[in-house]
């Protein structure tokens, strides 16, 4: 059947916001590079890129419970659950957490070797940044659940509000931390 102008504008202002806040999301890491290569030391990245791999590949596996709660949300939503759609969400950023939290503790003990085998050094300085790397890894982890569950019940327009902020406190996080 076709659709109304009005639907199609709404589905392409909905598709724009969820676009705007995944670019942002993207962002994070480049800007940081950007800011450790002009305020710190052109080699400076080359520190931080081995944890932002750690990173990453905890994202990945964590990722998945995002993946299930977005249905999940919005099929609570349309229901009209809302107490379910918190719960879901709740849930969902807890056990995300925790699975990054139980992955990367052994990540930091196991970085030694784990930085050896792969890099052919234990990459001291880059041990000593991990922690701060982690945190962040958790934090993102649990609030991946949260972004899954406000796309599913139409909050685009928030969620790319709270990744905007999100990704100025990143930068201003970052310059501080240069500044230390």
């Amino acid at each position: 059947p076709p659709t109304s102008e009005s639907a199609r504008r709404k589905l392409l202002t909905y598709g724009g916001l969820v676009t705007l806040g995944s670019a942002a999301d993207f962002l994070y890491a480049p800007i940081d590079y950007f800011i450790l290569n002009r305020l710190v030391d052109p080699l400076a990245p080359a520190v931080y890129a081995p944890a932002v791999q750690i990173d990453a590949a905890i994202l990945v596996l964590v990722s998945a419970v995002a993946t299930v709660a977005l249905p999940s949300a919005a099929r609570l939503a349309a229901a009209g659950d809302k107490a379910g759609v918190w719960r879901g969400y709740l849930r969902g950023s807890l056990l995300a957490g925790g699975i990054a939290t139980a992955i990367a503790l052994p990540a930091w003990l196991l970085s030694p070797w784990v930085y050896t085998l792969w890099l052919g050094d234990d990459l001291p300085a880059t041990r000593a940044i991990l922690p701060l790397v982690l945190v962040h890894t958790v934090l993102g982890s649990a609030a991946g659940g949260g972004r899954a569950t406000r796309g599913a019940v139409g909050q685009a327009k928030s969620y790319a509000v709270v990744v905007r902020v999100g990704g100025l406190v990143n930068v201003g996080l970052s310059l501080l931390f240069v500044h230390l």
